[in-house]
């Protein structure tokens, strides 16, 4: 639920517990069906606050997702396209990472943080890259959907 709520700027756990409730499309992605209960916002609190960060489960979300995007041939297609043109304006679009932080601002809403100290910076920033690795993941998935492999 956390990571939908980064993915739609829903900062209030509160709100987003009320959201989960009544949208069904978030209710199909945290698996809780037509039925299924939603937990209360000081439940989702409490273990974010708690187990989440115990277990450093953050990390090992973030860490899966970009385990999926080198694993699912994202190398292979980034390779394919060195000394091409695509790899020129790719280099050029990465001297620009600012604009990561700009869209986590503007989009995501991570003007300031919202929890307090090293921990709670370290879960804010694990939950913003890793919505914004899926995003791209799943540009890059439907990019590849429309395209066909090129004959040597």
């Amino acid at each position: 639920m956390l990571i939908e709520g980064y993915c739609f700027g829903i900062r209030s756990e509160r709100r987003l517990c009320e959201e989960v409730h009544l949208n069904l499309a978030y209710r199909w992605f945290c698996r809780l069906g037509l039925d299924g209960r939603v937990p209360d916002y000081s439940t989702l609190s409490k273990n974010r606050h708690g187990r989440f960060r115990e277990s450093d489960a953050f990390r090992h979300v973030f860490e899966a997702v970009v385990q999926r995007c080198i694993d699912e041939k994202a190398r292979d297609v980034a390779r394919s396209f060195s000394g091409t043109p695509a790899y020129a304006q790719s280099t050029r679009e990465r001297k620009t990472i600012e604009m990561l932080f700009a869209h986590w601002k503007r989009i995501i809403g991570l003007r300031r943080l919202r929890l307090r100290g090293p921990n709670g910076a370290r879960d804010e920033f694990l939950l913003a890259a890793t919505v914004q690795n899926l995003r791209n993941l799943a540009k890059m998935v439907a990019g590849s959907a429309h395209q066909t492999p090129q004959m040597a």
